[in-house]
């Protein structure tokens, strides 16, 4: 579910963006608005498409879940992770909605914004959209590839060529998002049972920060920065085009 996300957010926005950006420029030009306004309202008129998607999606997903009741200690890993928490939602009854609904959602939606920030800024760095799409399956693959599912991470780092650019993973939303969801669908309980089991599984995938809150706010930090990077991008664009321009008229004095 964490890879189909990064898929819906970053390509997509890649494109989008290098469609919007002649006219960003151009209004830019007439000095109608800051770089810094531009990344801020347009993060704000996103905001509600952002937390819409995820939700739809979630919401899709948990209908389409069997009520399939088998003990997952009794089951393969892989086949049990694919699994939305929703049997133990029905026989525990509301009162643990909270852990399998009420936080995936955030989840989902933190990687959304991560992988739509991620594409605005591998989009801003180019002036061709034919260039930016080309660069991004390069970004995009390898940061899926190393999100845990696809890849064991386990001893990654003792293999060549795997080792040396295993560092990505720690750049990836896909892998935050990964191991919150099997966080969740393998908590940390009183029972030394199911403790033994969460610990088992992340370290048979070789997830590493086997807390929720962590990866969570690991999300809000390649959010963060990554918008940031937007910005930066921009300004570096718009000095050197004010510069050119500065050159210019000189030249024709």
């Amino acid at each position: 579910m964490t890879i189909v996300q990064m898929f819906l957010n970053f390509q997509p926005t890649v494109i989008v963006f290098q469609g919007e950006k002649p006219v960003y420029v151009r209004e830019r030009d007439s000095g109608m608005y800051d770089i810094w306004v531009y990344a801020t309202t347009k993060l704000i008129a996103e905001i509600p498409i952002m937390l819409t998607v995820p939700f739809v999606f979630l919401v899709l997903v948990y209908l389409g879940v069997r009520d399939d009741k088998a003990d997952c200690r009794d089951s393969n890993h892989a086949h049990c992770a694919i699994r939305l928490p929703r049997p133990r939602l029905l026989r525990d009854g509301p009162e643990r909605l909270s852990r399998p609904v009420l936080l995936v959602l955030p989840d989902f939606d933190d990687d959304d914004q991560a992988a739509t920030a991620m594409g605005y800024a591998l989009s801003s760095a180019f002036n061709e959209a034919a260039t930016a799409v080309a660069f991004a399956p390069i970004v995009n693959m390898p940061l899926n590839l190393l999100s845990g599912y696809m890849i064991n991470l386990k001893n990654i780092y003792e293999h060549s060529p795997q080792r040396y650019i295993a560092w990505l993973e720690y750049v990836s939303p896909v892998r935050y998002g990964f191991t919150a969801l099997c966080v969740l669908q393998f908590p940390v309980t009183d029972d030394e049972e199911t403790t033994k089991l969460t610990e088992k599984v992340l370290d048979d995938y070789g997830l590493t920060g086997k807390s929720y809150w962590t990866c969570f706010g690991m999300l809000v930090v390649l959010f963060i920065v990554f918008r940031a990077l937007v910005v930066v991008s921009l300004a570096c664009q718009d000095r050197g085009k004010t510069k050119g321009m500065t050159d210019t008229r000189n030249q024709d004095i």
